[in-house]
């Protein structure tokens, strides 16, 4: 096992965290930073909210255009609980003020927070972003998707102010079915060596085992703080078990959303879930087979230029209904 201290500085991998928000993302990101080598970020949403809209940036003032930058990022900062990029608002700037390219600036942003030889950063919806932030990346990186089942995932979502449309049911399955497709595709685009994905039920359920399969990925040894979760408002709760992962967060989502809607959510999202090994229950395929068929004629159109305008006006560049670049 290489210790990460050893790596060559270039050859020091940058690891990033996504999947679709609520899926255990930050559960994951706070395992991995207790390890001594290891700096995982709180959320920047920097290509989402920054890199997306560069073109419009880049037409203003530079102080105008770093002011706004610094402030999305501040009020992007997630978790919220001891804020840490208030205190960075100066180097931020300066930063900034250097690259004028944004996705460089993002792992410049990253470098500014820590001194530790392996850094990270978790935004779920950077797994929209993968390829310009491996475009912009002057080391390699590896990315980390994390999965949850699709009902879980909705259930957690829905009551949250950060999440539009939570109590459309079609379009929230319809959005994880998206975000997981997209996993889907880089996972045949990138290879093992750069995409790791694990699934949030596994982590809860043999904690050391996938922990110890994301360190040897990432070329570090495990460490035994790396299996004591500490983040009490994510979607597990360490105090309800006495060695700190909860297994009953695997299935208390059902608890929360109508036996009705749990198979409407199944049977729409089953040709995905099904990939990662959310199998349905035998009598739901067939209804499952028809949503399919139904879903093929749908016009979605509407749906995402809500998303995209929502996207645009909690960015950097507020007030513009812009359609933000990935690719």
């Amino acid at each position: 096992m290489t210790d990460a201290a050893t790596y060559p500085p270039k050859q020091r991998p940058f690891l990033l965290i996504v999947g679709s928000s609520r899926s255990g993302t930050t559960l994951m990101g706070q395992l991995l930073g207790e390890h001594p080598d290891v700096f995982i970020a709180p959320e920047t949403k920097c290509f989402m909210y920054v890199w997306s809209q560069r073109r419009l940036l880049d037409g203003l003032e530079p102080a105008d255009r770093i002011g706004r930058i610094v402030e999305c990022l501040i009020r992007s900062e997630y978790p919220r609980e001891n804020p840490v990029f208030p205190r960075y608002r100066e180097s931020f700037a300066r930063v900034l003020a250097e690259h004028r390219d944004y996705g460089r600036a993002f792992f410049a942003l990253i470098k500014q927070l820590s001194d530790r030889p392996i850094l990270g950063e978790k935004t779920p919806g950077h797994l929209n972003f993968v390829k310009p932030i491996l475009a912009s990346a002057h080391r390699p990186v590896k990315v980390l998707g994390m999965v949850r089942a699709p009902g879980a995932v909705i259930a957690s979502q829905r009551g949250r102010n950060l999440f539009n449309h939570c109590d459309d049911l079609v379009f929230t399955a319809e959005r994880w079915n998206a975000d997981y497709r997209g996993l889907l595709r880089l996972a045949g685009q990138l290879g093992n060596r750069t995409l790791h994905i694990v699934r949030f039920e596994d982590l809860l359920a043999d904690p050391a085992g996938v922990m110890k399969g994301v360190c040897d990925w990432i070329g570090i040894d495990l460490q035994p703080q790396m299996l004591v979760p500490t983040f009490q408002h994510s979607s597990f709760r360490s105090d309800r078990a006495a060695d700190g992962f909860d297994l009953g967060a695997i299935d208390r989502w059902r608890e929360h959303l109508p036996a009705d809607q749990v198979r409407l959510l199944e049977a729409i999202t089953q040709p995905i879930a099904r990939r990662f090994g959310y199998d349905l229950p035998p009598g739901q395929v067939g209804l499952a087979n028809r949503l399919r068929q139904l879903r093929h004629r749908m016009n979605l159109a509407l749906s995402r230029r809500h998303a995209a305008r929502g996207l645009a006006r909690r960015g950097a560049y507020h007030g513009i209904p812009l359609k933000p670049d990935r690719d």
